[in-house]
């Protein structure tokens, strides 16, 4: 089996959580513990580098305290587990959203991970949307996942929550830029439809906006629960989070305002660092990242959650040879 790439005592508790559960994947008796991190920590000599920054005194070399490594290396560990804990408790708990059980110092895969939204978005965070198999876009399917987290969060589906997919390549909906807006505007009841006089509106793809999903009321009338999301699944994520701007997009490309103003959503299949999340939110509005999306997707259609077992079962074979 490939290896995995060896984590260092200086990447954030998030990375190092991530390898666990990549850990667990490969091993052969599908755990992974507190312990096998810190003994591949200790391996790598990086322990050295969380000082790198500190003053060196006479009483604080490893001559006074020669454990100090294995002290350093175990809070390194512990920290990650303490994150292991907090996805667990994330996605749900006992909902089994999260694909693992947290016993103790250690986490076990469950079985048939194939059904699993949450390894879905965790391999597709590590190994990028074109580690799969031919004929499956990950990124569209990244996204159909998204519109049903979406649609789950904005209340019970049976009650005028509907999902709209913008994001170009476009295939369940209209492929040309302005069909495509003059269909969601007229199912959402809200807009009009599309500007045909904006400049370059035959050269518009999807203006970064990747889907749509409103609540109605009973009485069809204008001003109702919008959100515009933008789905992004490369480590460029950052670059991505503050493009998608819902009132601009209005004004541009619909012929009439929304009566309230969309809410701005931002999809990531990662798990962002507890350090940069009000960061993230300030720019890119309600965050669903990957405990997020799988905690909402646990009434997710058949059809997608297939497309993502086969997507996953194909990495995990071909990629980490699990």
């Amino acid at each position: 089996m490939p290896a995995l790439p060896s984590p260092s005592a200086t990447d954030n508790p998030e990375s190092l959580a991530d390898w666990l559960e990549l850990n667990a994947l490969q091993a052969a008796d599908q755990n992974s513990s507190l312990q096998d991190l810190t003994q591949v920590i200790r391996r790598t000599g990086t322990v050295e580098e969380l000082d790198s920054d500190e003053d060196d005194s006479e009483d604080d070399t490893d001559d006074h305290f020669p454990d100090r490594g294995a002290e350093q290396s175990q809070r390194v560990s512990e920290d990650a587990f303490s994150e292991i804990e907090d996805r667990f408790s994330s996605c749900g708990g006992e909902e089994k959203a999260y694909p693992y059980t947290v016993q103790g110092q250690y986490i076990e895969l469950r079985k048939k991970p194939e059904e699993s939204i949450y390894l879905f978005l965790l391999l597709l965070s590590q190994f990028g949307k074109d580690a799969g198999p031919p004929g499956i876009d990950a990124a569209s399917l990244f996204e159909k996942v998204c519109i049903e987290a979406a649609r789950s969060y904005f209340g019970v589906l049976n009650l005028g929550v509907e999902g709209y997919h913008f994001g170009a390549p476009r295939r369940s909906t209209p492929k040309k830029f302005a069909d495509a807006l003059n269909e969601m505007c007229a199912r959402m009841g809200e807009g009009v439809g599309c500007r045909l006089e904006r400049p370059r509106v035959e050269d518009q793809k999807d203006a970064k906006l990747d889907l749509v999903v409103w609540r109605h009321f009973p009485d069809n009338r204008a001003g109702k629960l919008i959100g515009f999301g933008q789905c992004a699944t490369g480590n460029n994520w950052r670059e991505k989070i503050s493009e998608l701007q819902p009132g601009a997009f209005c004004k541009l490309w619909m012929k009439d305002v929304l009566a309230v103003d969309p809410v701005r959503i931002f999809f990531v299949p990662f798990r962002i660092e507890k350090s940069r999340w009000l960061e993230a939110v300030l720019y890119g509005g309600i965050i669903f990242d990957r405990c997020r999306i799988a905690f909402h997707t646990h009434d997710i259609d058949t059809d997608t959650l297939r497309d993502c077992g086969k997507w996953t079962k194909y990495v995990l074979k071909k990629v980490l040879k699990a």
